[in-house]
């Protein structure tokens, strides 16, 4: 059986040339290949699992390149895609491109926005699942009735600047994978974890989201165990974008799908998003005397590392760097209570709490 699923003839077009020039357009499983007609058969490769979404739309801003009549039928396609390349250091990082392809296949403007319409469904349904399902419909894309999330924002998260990073960044790859969404900016601690544990229509999101540290990944979890029917909704998958200051899943996950995270971690936490693509992962189950259970997802931690992380959390601010100067200054605390308590051999000890992540 042929592995090609589309193949047609479109204009390939770029910013400034608009009319573009002809090339065959062949859709894959795994890739998007446009080759030019004339430009000695130049070839172009778009890998699908590099493709984050695909638009239909109709020129409207570049009148004067297009004649009256090619502006009225013509309908493009552009493909959202992010390579992996190497900078001048050669150190690999995620790179935002384009594929622009022109429609003019029919007479009238209906039936070549019909026409790209089935395209972009094809691409939806590679993009998300990587395979095409006999049994949906070809004509309408997959996007918001079937997939919607859940989106958390912490704004009070490492340096402070989480809101700011999701309507300056984020938005624009959610708009890019045409993916719907709500959103709920988090005001006080434990108000992430209220909603997911009470939440009654839970089970209607494609995914949850944590646009954070590590700290509302933990409210997400140990919400969703604290429900009643935790055995079927804890199947929704649980997305992780950084914004705090230590981001232990985030880099835990890139690490997994041997992504360059340290270039640019919320590019490739991004992309994982909304790809949609999930893997399961095993939790731990904290007991304690005095408090009710727990639900770990990263580690656990007592004596001076929980100490460490809890007296840093005024420090957030810097970041990453939070930990380090944490320690430091609890090495220095330590050293200097036990040179004014020499002489009785006591040591100075600040009480102990677990801390889970």
């Amino acid at each position: 059986m042929s592995d090609i699923i589309r193949d047609d003839t479109f204009y390939y077009c770029e910013e400034k040339n608009l009319r573009g020039v002809a090339c065959k357009a062949t859709l894959s499983h795994s890739t998007l290949t446009i080759t030019e007609a004339e430009n000695g058969n130049k070839q172009r490769t778009v890998n699908v699992d590099d493709m984050i979404g695909c638009l239909c739309m109709r020129n409207q801003d570049h009148e004067n390149q297009l004649s009256q009549e090619q502006d009225t039928i013509s309908v493009f396609l552009c493909v959202y895609y992010y390579s992996l390349s190497k900078n001048f250091k050669k150190s690999p990082y995620r790179k935002r491109e384009t594929a622009l392809l022109r429609c003019q296949k029919y007479s009238s403007f209906v039936e070549n926005c019909d026409y790209v319409a089935k395209w972009q469904s094809s691409l939806y349904l590679l993009i998300h699942s990587n395979e095409i399902y006999p049994h949906m419909p070809s004509t309408d894309p997959i996007t918001i009735d079937s997939q919607r999330l859940l989106i958390f924002v912490n704004p009070n998260s490492g340096p402070g600047v989480a809101l700011k990073t999701f309507n300056t960044r984020i938005r624009s790859f959610l708009g890019e994978a045409n993916i719907s969404y709500d959103l709920i900016v988090t005001s006080h601690v434990g108000h992430c974890q209220k909603i997911v544990q009470d939440s009654r229509d839970l089970a209607k999101y494609t995914g949850l989201v944590a646009v954070s540290g590590d700290g509302l990944l933990y409210e997400i979890y140990n919400g969703l165990f604290a429900r009643e029917d935790w055995d079927s909704i804890c199947r929704i998958p649980v997305g992780a974008i950084p914004q705090g200051s230590g981001n232990g899943l985030a880099r835990s996950l890139a690490h997994f799908k041997n992504e360059p995270y340290l270039y640019d971690p919320l590019v490739v936490s991004v992309l994982n998003v909304v790809k949609l693509k999930s893997r399961e992962m095993d939790l731990c189950l904290v007991n304690t005397t005095k408090f009710p259970k727990l639900i770990s997802f990263l580690s656990v931690g007592w004596g001076l590392m929980a100490d460490i992380d809890i007296e840093s959390e005024r420090l957030r601010m810097i970041g990453e760097a939070r930990f380090t100067v944490g320690a430091l200054a609890r090495i220095m605390h330590g050293f200097l209570s036990r040179t004014k308590n020499i002489q009785s051999h006591s040591i100075l000890l600040t009480s102990r709490w677990w801390c889970t992540r």
